[in-house]
């Protein structure tokens, strides 16, 4: 998953949730800076190659100036995108 520290700044107590749980269980893991990793219990349940994961992230701020935009999403739909202005290096 790519998708790790940087991306996804969280504290080990709030980890970001899983949302689209093909089974029960679903956890994600920290993996480095640049990465993460799902663990399921299950191997059985583990997603299809190239599926989508969706994850809630418990503390975005520290890292949203990474992002050009914000995708906003109800019901499974995407109905906004919010363009991230301020963002990049300081000066």
């Amino acid at each position: 998953m790519d998708a790790g520290l940087k991306a996804l700044y969280y504290t080990p107590h709030a980890p970001p949730i899983v949302l689209n749980q093909a089974g029960s269980g679903w956890k994600y893991e920290w993996f480095g800076d640049e990465h993460g990793r799902i663990y399921f219990p299950e191997l059985c349940m583990k997603p299809a190659l190239g599926g989508r994961i969706e994850l809630s992230a418990s503390h975005c701020d520290p890292t949203i100036n990474l992002f050009d935009s914000m995708w906003i999403i109800k019901a499974d739909i995407v109905i906004d995108c919010w363009k991230i202005d301020l963002r990049g290096c300081c000066l």
